[in-house]
């Protein structure tokens, strides 16, 4: 697992969902097996995609509404 930061990226030898096990905290939110954010740093939502800083991130169909709901998103 890679984690982004605005400054650093680290590599973690452990799985996704170890990860998202460990980091329970409510600005972060699953967006796609292979994806956690935080979504105080989302800054454009597109379709199937979201930006984060320079990183765009696609989102599965599993975690959009729920991605969606966190975000409190007109539709």
């Amino acid at each position: 697992s890679h984690i982004v930061t605005d400054k650093k990226k680290y590599t973690l030898s452990s799985s996704m969902n170890q990860v998202e096990k460990q980091v329970q905290h409510p600005d972060f939110v699953r967006v796609h097996r292979k994806y956690i954010v935080n979504i105080n740093h989302i800054t454009a939502l597109n379709g199937n995609m979201l930006k984060v800083g320079t990183h765009d991130i696609q989102i599965s169909k599993e975690h959009r509404d729920g991605l969606l709901n966190r975000m409190k998103v007109i539709k």
